[in-house]
């Protein structure tokens, strides 16, 4: 999340990228600035800063403080690292789709854990479970820039398992629309919005509850406990159905 919203940089005056820099360095201070503090603290004038400010997209100074303070409000951390260790967070029909990913995964002959960021961590621990397991055909992406389903486009029975808090990251759904183009891949996702874009475009998802935090509007410090959790299940029970197999 970020103050500046969809703002091109690029299109911003000198005076109008030192003024922004300036709230950037100093957004903690800004709910009790004043327009000319924030002038005089930029060393531009007030029109500039009001230039800026209507260029996000805010009617008023006061627009903006407001909307500032009310986020640095929201995004305070709150009881929610307890609440991840609580079942009540997944869904109730969480082992049925354990299971069902299970059988997925038993059944392709490559697996791909994809996430960004915080994610894309989670994504590769995960790929490490499955790997310990051997699993064959397992591994993990991180790097959402990366032609992946252009190498996708001649492999068949593959899985792509997607982890994202929102489901809505752009860079994620790029990918995803560019890996649903090949039949034959299956995408799972697992995400803390079941209504999101990603979850909306898988074959499966499992979904958790968990609010997002952010830190200086823009830094993510969402837990990614539940996705570990899950994690974790998925390969506890990978590991029970390939013990079943070799009975």
């Amino acid at each position: 999340m970020s103050i500046f919203g969809k703002l091109d940089f690029t299109s911003l005056t000198p005076t109008e990228k030192a003024i922004y820099n300036y709230l950037q360095d100093h957004i903690k201070e800004i709910p009790s600035s004043s327009i000319r503090q924030i002038s005089a603290g930029s060393y531009a004038g007030t029109a500039s800063v009001m230039r800026l400010i209507h260029k996000m997209n805010y009617k008023s100074f006061n627009d903006f403080k407001n909307f500032v303070k009310q986020t640095q409000k929201d995004n305070e951390p709150s009881s929610d690292f307890f609440n991840s260790l609580s079942i009540d967070i997944y869904p109730s029909n969480l082992l049925q789709k354990l299971e069902a990913l299970t059988e997925m995964i038993l059944h392709s002959e490559n697996i791909l854990f994809f996430g960004v960021g915080a994610s894309g961590a989670t994504a590769t621990l995960a790929t490490r479970y499955l790997a310990n397991l051997g699993v064959p055909g397992v591994f993990s992406l991180q790097d959402a820039s990366w032609p992946i389903a252009k190498q996708l486009q001649n492999v068949a029975d593959t899985l792509v398992i997607i982890l994202s808090v929102s489901g809505e990251t752009s860079e994620v759904l790029e990918a995803l629309a560019g890996m649903r183009k090949n039949a034959d891949t299956k995408i799972a996702v697992i995400t803390a919005n079941p209504s999101s874009e990603a979850a909306l475009l898988s074959d499966i998802f499992i979904s958790y509850q968990i609010n997002e935090w952010h830190v200086n509007f823009s830094d993510d410090m969402t837990s990614q406990i539940p996705a570990m959790f899950i994690s974790e299940k998925l390969a506890k029970a990978v590991y029970k159905r390939l013990k079943e197999l070799i009975k």
